[in-house]
């Protein structure tokens, strides 16, 4: 009986070290989204080109209710940035809301999903997604999806 009861005792305290560590890779990759965007905002390429993962599957995506665009690859997507760095070099000041987060983490690849409110704009609906590989040790985003649609009302 002692011995079934250190065995229950010590799967459950293997389990709660297994969820807190889930845990903290959620708030890890929470906190890549948001450098992602901050950086943006600021318009700080350095640490924005930092939090994707430069390797050649990498992939961005954009659908809206008129047209998509898909960059594939990471040489594609650093020009892409660079030209828009180039076009529009001052910081912004638009706020943003995250909500409605869904993550899944598997081993050193996880998916990231949540609604994205420009607080100012309440007509459009934003729904991202993310792909995340672990490299040396931290997050970088290896896929973005980004769908925009106008609310109707």
């Amino acid at each position: 009986m002692k011995t079934l009861k250190l065995i229950c005792v010590l799967t459950l305290c293997l389990f709660g070290i297994m969820y807190s560590q889930v845990d903290s890779e959620k708030e890890a990759i929470k906190k890549v989204l948001n450098e992602f965007y901050q950086a943006l905002i600021e318009r700080n390429w350095d640490k924005y080109l930092d939090t994707w993962a430069h390797e050649p599957t990498a992939v961005r995506i954009s659908v809206d209710d008129n047209k998509t665009r898909e960059i594939l690859g990471w040489e594609k997507i650093e020009k892409y940035y660079k030209r828009w760095a180039a076009l529009s070099p001052n910081p912004d000041n638009t706020e943003f809301e995250y909500k409605n987060f869904d993550i899944v983490v598997h081993q050193d690849e996880a998916w990231a999903s949540f609604d994205n409110h420009e607080k100012d704009d309440k007509k459009r609906k934003i729904r991202e997604l993310r792909r995340l590989v672990k490299r040396d040790g931290n997050w970088k985003i290896l896929t973005l999806i980004v769908i925009t649609q106008e609310e109707t009302e």
